[in-house]
């Protein structure tokens, strides 16, 4: 197998080449990173899902593409990999200890919301 991931987040690219580089390496696998430019998520995910070997792996980022794009949408809520990422989320962005507490009752919220809406895409193509 292989894998073909479609980053969404040029200030990512380096971090995310280097974590193919190893994640390859680790496991035999060989990873392909290609990030969008700045501004052109959309239309890039558009065009390399048309083409016979499309992402394998994408974000959707808003609602708009969930419905473009839910098709090809796994749902990893209750799963190990959901609860190990909400973790993971809960501390990155975990309220100011002195912040005021309605506004940490308000972070709070917002970070729920955004927990609840977490899901991972796959494309349904097969890996070859």
């Amino acid at each position: 197998g292989k894998v073909y991931y479609l980053n969404f987040k040029p200030e990512l690219d380096t971090a995310m080449q280097k974590l193919a580089e190893d994640y390859t390496a680790e496991s035999g696998v060989p990873v392909k990173v290609v990030t969008a430019a700045s501004g052109t998520y959309g239309d890039t995910l558009t065009a390399e899902m048309s083409k016979s070997e499309a992402p394998t792996m994408f974000v959707i980022t808003n609602d708009a593409m969930m419905d473009e794009w839910g098709d090809y949408a796994l749902d990893l809520a209750g799963t190990a990999v959901a609860a190990e990422a909400v973790a993971l989320e809960h501390r990155a962005h975990r309220p100011v200890q002195d912040q005021d507490p309605a506004a940490q009752r308000f972070s709070q919220s917002v970070h729920q919301k955004q927990v609840r809406r977490m899901w991972m895409m796959f494309s349904l193509r097969p890996i070859v």
